[in-house]
């Protein structure tokens, strides 16, 4: 299997990150558009950080520790400890992204405050 892609493809909620900071910035905050992009972020990431992330890293600790001996310890322990580093973050991203989400949507459209 091919890990750069993999490990790249998590690079893809990116774009509906970039567009919803751009509806916010333009006065769309709460918006169907925003609503849209939000899902699309929420399910890029849940889909290609969380499943199909840690399944790649889980199939790549595996190919390496099958051949442990070949790259040494150093580079099984720094690869270890940098995927399960890497994964809780995007875990823990996905707990602030919801969060955040179920603040900004849930919150009655004439609450919320204006800034100057």
């Amino acid at each position: 299997m091919a890990y750069v892609p993999a490990i790249l493809s998590f690079e893809f909620s990116t774009i509906f990150l970039n567009l919803i900071w751009f509806t916010d910035k333009l006065g769309h905050a709460g918006s169907t558009m925003m609503l849209v992009n939000a899902t699309g972020l929420l399910l890029a990431f849940v889909f290609v950080r969380i499943i199909y992330g840690i399944s790649s890293f889980y199939s790549l600790f595996v190919l390496i520790s099958t051949n442990a001996r070949a790259v040494g310890p150093y580079f099984l322990i720094t690869l270890t400890i940098s995927m399960f580093i890497l994964s809780s973050l995007n875990i823990f991203w996905l707990y602030k992204i919801i969060l955040s989400f179920y603040r900004k949507f849930s919150s009655p459209k004439g609450s919320e405050k204006k800034s100057s």
